[in-house]
């Protein structure tokens, strides 16, 4: 984390109603998906469909009452312009992992004391129920506070030592072998045990950070994939904060 200031209490408060809004989307859209998975008449189902695009037209209505729409970026107007039930596999799995993003934002303006383990994602209900979707965002803004410096730059050095972890795996998989003289083995050992001891990490095993009760070294595919994308949402989220010269990474639009 640099010695500049971070971003400012509002600034974090818009993004995490304007990440809010596209996780309540999501949620209309997996309404709308999951349909499919019921044997029900056509006249129901299109009674089910209408009360959802009711509920995505109040969506988008709310963003323009409460002046959100313009804190958009391009890439999630185009995304909650889209007609509901449009989106595309992809759509929905990137903004899936936003809950990610969305649970950093609200940690580091004190509405959760702490923040799942790496091997457990946060549960989308969870990080929206702070924002009250629909509702007046005078409040939320207004009494934004972020978290001390302290605090945001031992929280940024964890989620970056997790991402460096997660980046020096997928090099091992790679078959990519570090400087002559050298192991990664001897790599991870040393900066897992650095950043234990500035207590960036809470626990060790066999010389490696601990997740799914295991060394990091021994995870299967899935909970790699699992684990590596936590930490690279979670990683983004705090260099934005700690960062107001940082651009916010939107999610890819089909």
């Amino acid at each position: 984390m640099s010695d500049t200031s971070p971003q400012d209490n509002r600034s974090v408060a818009y993004r995490a109603l304007c990440i809010g809004a596209l996780l309540k989307r999501h949620e209309l859209e997996m309404r709308v998906k999951t349909l499919n998975d019921y044997l029900i008449s056509e006249e129901d189902r299109a009674i089910l469909i209408s009360k959802r695009e009711t509920l995505n037209r109040q969506l988008l209505r709310w963003l323009e009452e409460e002046r959100l729409y313009d804190r958009l970026t391009d890439a999630e107007k185009r995304l909650l312009e889209k007609p509901l039930g449009s989106w595309s596999a992809r759509n929905l799995m990137h903004v899936s992992w936003r809950s990610e993003t969305l649970g950093i934002l609200l940690w580091s303006l004190r509405h959760f004391n702490l923040i799942p383990h790496y091997d457990t994602p946060f549960e989308q209900d969870e990080v929206l129920r702070p924002l009250d979707i629909f509702t007046s965002t005078i409040d939320f803004v207004w009494c934004a506070k972020l978290r001390p410096l302290s605090e945001l730059k031992q929280m940024r050095d964890s989620t970056e030592f997790w991402d460096w972890r997660a980046r020096v795996m997928e090099l091992q998989r790679l078959g990519i072998r570090p400087a002559a003289q050298t192991t990664f083995t001897d790599i991870i050992r040393n900066n897992a045990e650095q950043a234990y001891q500035n207590g960036v990490v809470m626990a060790l095993t066999q010389g490696d950070i601990t997740v799914f009760g295991k060394p990091y070294a021994m995870l299967s595919d899935d909970q790699y994939d699992l684990t590596r994308t936590i930490a690279q949402e979670r990683y983004f989220a705090m260099n934005w904060i700690s960062e107001p010269s940082s651009e916010w990474v939107s999610i890819p639009v089909d």
